[in-house]
């Protein structure tokens, strides 16, 4: 299952709250707002354009994160969203990025 939101207009129909602009060194500004976990990912998937590909909505199911407020590279805002989730963002070949379980003891 892909999320992706194709737009940031279209991400902004969907929650008014998000805001981003992209800076220097592959870095973005981010401000999304406290919400389920797999509605922050399509946000912060189109800000940062880039495809999720996993099945987020079971994985991310009844988890909610903290707001992401501020400046942040890709990986910086993945370690963001999924502190304390028990979930990683794994980048495959294809440029995409797949949600997974961290498993037991890692």
């Amino acid at each position: 299952m892909m999320f992706y939101v194709p737009s940031l207009s279209c991400a902004m129909a969907i929650v008014p709250s998000i805001q981003a602009t992209e800076t220097a060194a592959g870095r973005n500004a981010y401000a999304i707002m406290v919400a389920p976990l797999a509605s922050q990912f399509n946000l912060f998937c189109a800000v940062s354009s880039i495809y999720l590909a996993s099945d987020a909505q079971q994985l991310t199911k009844g988890k909610y994160s903290p707001a992401i407020n501020g400046i942040y590279t890709l990986d910086e805002g993945f370690s963001r969203l999924l502190t304390m989730q028990g979930l990683q963002a794994e980048r495959q070949t294809n440029g995409s990025y797949t949600l997974k379980n961290i498993p037991e003891g890692g």
